[in-house]
């Protein structure tokens, strides 16, 4: 008799996204981490991850309002390591790119986690909110020390800013009326 050979194939491997260091989301897992769009008021945003329109690398997030005084959305990294927080000790700013028609007038927020000292609270800066310019990709910066803690913060503790433990990003458009718009590399 001749020997017949078997070969045995596991499983394929599955490519997980490695972000570049100080990566909050870049989109390119394919779905958006613990995403709430339930703080707008009056308005209707959906939000998705999509490839419709991207600047760089495969994915970004999608929004779509109608109507309303103000559309909010928050999301978390997806690149927390299962700790529900990322570490951004020494960061100065945070950057991010945007598509949106012009004029989209628009602020962030950043919530702290309750873990490392930090106490849940958000910090914006909603008192010097962003218009967006042209109908292109914006690279957008905010250095961190010109953000406060929120007017609206559900949590009002310590009033520090603990960058140990960065779990949310928020970003609230003002009267968005009809309007589509992208987020991508939020870092």
């Amino acid at each position: 008799p001749t020997p017949t050979r078997t070969f045995t194939f596991g499983p394929s491997p599955t490519n997980t996204p490695v972000p570049p260091p100080g990566m909050f989301d870049d989109f390119e897992t394919g779905a958006l981490s613990n995403p709430d769009t339930s703080e707008s008021n009056g308005a209707v945003l959906t939000i998705s991850n999509t490839t419709e329109q991207v600047n760089g690398g495969l994915r970004s997030l999608k929004g779509v309002t109608t109507g309303g005084a103000w559309a909010i959305f928050s999301i978390d990294s997806p690149y927390d390591g299962g700790l529900g927080y990322r570490n951004y000790t020494g960061a100065t700013a945070i950057d991010f790119d945007i598509y949106a028609p012009a004029n989209t007038v628009f602020f962030i927020e950043i919530e702290d986690g309750v873990v490392n000292g930090a106490d849940g609270e958000r910090f914006s800066n909603r008192g010097n909110p962003i218009t967006k310019v042209g109908n292109a990709w914006q690279h957008i910066t905010i250095t961190l020390g010109s953000m406060t803690r929120d007017t609206y913060s559900p949590v009002m503790g310590n009033n520090a800013f603990n960058l140990g433990a960065i779990s949310s990003f928020l970003l609230q458009l003002e009267n968005p009326g009809n309007r589509t718009f992208y987020k991508d590399n939020i870092q």
